[in-house]
């Protein structure tokens, strides 16, 4: 999933929070891993550190025949 603008960049540094990304980013990608056990989620790059976009992998195991 490429993300090109973060919704929430610019309301944590209006609210003095540096960087949106543990707040909910990373809560997602916890949700996601607990609602889908098989499947596994990582943040590749991050607006709030500096990348053009937010780039989230999302990885399920190949289904069986």
């Amino acid at each position: 999933e490429i993300q090109k603008v973060c919704p929430y960049l610019e309301v944590c540094k209006e609210f003095g929070f540096d960087t949106p990304c543990h707040v909910i980013c990373e809560l997602d990608m916890e949700a996601s891993h607990r609602a889908f056990p098989e499947m596994k989620g990582e943040i590749l790059t991050r607006q709030a550190l500096g990348s053009p976009v937010c780039i989230f992998k999302y990885e399920r195991p190949a289904k069986k025949e």
